[in-house]
């Protein structure tokens, strides 16, 4: 798959157990505190999700170098880890029994093969807490639908739509309109209808806004003099990272930079003032999820380990966000921003779960 480096700085047949999102730690039915979480139980699988945005009007910078701005008008609930190959495997094995179509069956990691219906390769198994790869953008919109659906039970809550005229969920990836030579597959031009409360991706600006929040913590925070309480992460920064990117300022027998990246992010080569230089630690493939240490939100891995599709659903491509374990540090920052098409797929790309609050 053909990395886009989006150079501009900012923009202004089993027996499932299924449930709802249970919240773990708000307490009754009063407003959960942001970082609290919510668990949703699939078959053997546990999803857990964050309590990200409480405000309707949450303004933050954008952009590595924080001169873009953007506004969330959305209370969300963002997922604590990439999906993991488990968690996709026992969704996709629900919804092809119930109607629903994928491009490609997913990967566990980057090391295993892709999947096979209704079983876990015994190759695949050690892999099967690290993220789902080989998943195009159409197949992850189709995915979170069918996860709605299945956690449910009706598709009223399926976030995917056709179009604002047309209300029919989307379950089919490859689904086109037939013109040659181009077809139009439908899910490209999908309607998202953030007022459900059901599984979708996170769009960009709710990626960034969750890579770089920080709370009530200002140490080398952008601008805080304009965001304060909370305070956010510099866009050269990655998420949690405690200096940018590339600091090249030597500390002990390393750089200030490595340090930084290497205890939040799974990813390839550091900058050592004049070079990329290829980690000692660096273990050739995706890791298990939540190896590092979280963000202040409690989000693992939304730097490194893999790249995560974010949702748009207009022109020909479509943004991910976070870097990956191919990556240079560079691809780390939390206002780093990649284009690829939304057929593409590889073992460096996988989504990560959001759902608008209720």
């Amino acid at each position: 798959m053909k990395k886009i480096l989006i150079t501009v700085l900012a923009m202004a047949g089993a027996l499932f157990m299924i449930g709802c999102p249970n919240p773990a730690s708000s307490g009754g039915n009063s407003e959960p505190k942001i970082g609290d979480r919510e668990t949703v139980t699939v078959g053997s699988e546990i999803l857990t999700l964050h309590y990200a945005n409480n405000s309707t009007s949450m303004k933050f910078p954008t952009g590595q170098d924080d001169t873009g701005e953007q506004t969330l008008s959305a209370k969300f609930w963002m997922g604590e880890t990439e999906v993991t190959y488990g968690q996709w495997k026992e969704v996709y094995d629900w919804a092809i029994s119930n109607g629903y179509t994928f491009a490609n069956a997913g990967r566990a990691g980057s090391q295993g093969q892709e999947g096979t219906a209704n079983q876990i390769l015994p190759e695949d198994a050690a892999f099967a807490n690290h993220p789902v790869t080989m998943a195009s953008w159409r197949d992850a919109v189709i995915w979170c639908n069918a996860l709605s659906e299945m956690t449910g039970g009706s598709e009223d809550s399926c976030v995917y739509r056709i179009s604002t005229a047309d209300n029919a969920v989307l379950k089919d990836a490859t689904a086109n309109d037939g013109a040659n030579p181009d077809p139009s597959y439908y899910v490209d031009s999908a309607y998202a209808d953030v007022s459900k409360t059901g599984f979708r991706l996170p769009d960009e600006w709710e990626w960034e806004y969750s890579a770089r929040y920080r709370g009530a913590d200002s140490a080398n925070a952008a601008k805080p003099g304009t965001y304060s309480n909370p305070y956010f992460t510099k866009g050269n920064f990655a998420s949690g990272a405690i200096t940018y990117f590339n600091d090249a300022t030597v500390e002990g027998s390393s750089f200030a930079g490595k340090l930084a990246n290497d205890a939040v992010a799974v990813y390839r080569y550091y900058w050592n003032g004049s070079d990329w230089v290829l980690r000692p630690e660096y273990t050739g493939g995706t890791e298990e999820v939540k190896g590092q240490t979280a963000n202040t939100l409690g989000l693992y891995d939304m730097s490194g380990n893999v790249q995560e599709w974010c949702f748009i659903s207009s022109g020909s491509i479509r943004i991910s966000r976070g870097g990956d374990w191919k990556s240079t540090a560079e691809y780390l920052q939390a206002g780093s921003r990649i284009g690829n098409y939304p057929e593409d797929m590889d073992n460096d790309t996988g989504f990560r779960l959001c759902r608008t609050a209720d």
